[in-house]
């Protein structure tokens, strides 16, 4: 289901596909969450422009994401994950940034409790007159919002990010707002995990270069082991 430029018919095709075996529910949530955490819970600067969820009827899923930024693109991929938050199994591939807001780092969560605990006191739109963000200087739209947020209640990060509105200018004040007053740390390592380039994005098509695509289906198939080592490194030294 989904695929390129089909965000907006996504959740039908899962629940017209899923009804003979009651998933539709579990899946869309599944689908709706991914696509929050990779565009707003990790901060990368690239856009999502495609969102594809694959399943079978024995429950099992995967999910492809791509965005761009500039001319780069960055792909992202989940597998029967059973958690969204708190370093979640995303294994994205692209050129590693400098600098990344990850919201959803397992280094976060100490921010991720503070930030639903800020959205359900309630006293961040009730600012009081010697404050110095005054009520004047929030518009109308951003109040009910807020106020939409706290009526919610929601019990933890992910209810969060499913809440109808909240994007990731909204994520990122709330994070820094954690830092500010209560000293929370943030996390601000790409996660990116690795890098690989088959053939290109001019405009026309790309021949298949067949020995390079199998030698590469090779290492990965052969080079297990190798790989789970470099995944030890970089994740102790990025």
């Amino acid at each position: 289901c989904g695929g390129k430029g089909k965000a907006h018919t996504t959740l039908k095709e899962i629940e017209e596909k899923a009804r003979s075996y009651a998933e539709g529910e579990r899946l869309k949530k599944i689908s709706r969450l991914c696509a929050k955490v990779d565009n707003a819970g990790i901060q990368d600067g690239y856009a999502l422009y495609h969102h594809m969820i694959l399943f079978d009827e024995k429950g099992n899923w995967c999910v492809v994401q791509q965005g761009m930024k500039s001319d780069y693109a960055r792909r992202y991929h989940w597998f029967n994950a059973d958690r969204f938050v708190s370093g979640p199994p995303s294994k994205i591939a692209g050129v590693k940034e400098r600098e990344a807001l990850n919201l959803v780092s397992e280094k976060s969560e100490e921010m991720r409790k503070c930030c639903v605990d800020i959205v359900k006191d309630g006293a961040h739109y009730l600012f009081p007159k010697h404050h110095a963000v005054l009520r004047c200087d929030l518009t109308k739209r951003d109040l009910e919002f807020l106020k939409k947020c706290y009526e919610f209640q929601p019990k933890n990060y992910e209810e969060l990010l499913l809440i109808k509105g909240m994007g990731a200018k909204k994520l990122r004040a709330l994070a820094l707002l954690s830092k500010l007053v209560y000293g929370c740390e943030l996390d601000w390592r790409d996660p990116v995990k690795f890098s690989f380039a088959h053939g290109g994005k001019d405009g026309t098509p790309f021949p298949v270069d067949r020995e390079v695509y199998n030698n590469s289906i090779r290492f990965m198939k052969n080079k297990r082991e190798v790989i789970k080592h470099l995944y030890k490194y970089f994740d102790a030294n990025t």
